[in-house]
């Protein structure tokens, strides 16, 4: 019975420290995504690129949807 209870606190300590892991993973992922979008906005700005042009080099080299650049690209250009 106590044993029981202790595998279960066990159990939940873990799954916790998952999570905690996943969310550090994540913000690093973010923080990442954003480094590298901040650099193609200020070459492309540099360059004199167009918004459309430089939400399309951010979706290239990071992989994601249009939406998810645009929403990168705002949020980095409200930032500055």
């Amino acid at each position: 019975e106590e044993w029981t209870r202790n595998l279960e606190i066990k159990a939940h300590d873990l799954n916790i420290k998952e999570q905690q892991l996943k969310n550090k993973e994540q913000q690093e992922e973010q923080i990442k995504e954003q480094a590298v979008a901040g650099a193609i906005i200020e070459l492309g700005s540099e360059i004199g690129w167009s918004e459309d042009e430089i939400i399309q080099k951010i979706m290239k080299r990071l992989k994601i949807t249009q939406e998810k650049a645009k929403s990168l690209f705002d949020l980095l250009i409200q930032e500055n």
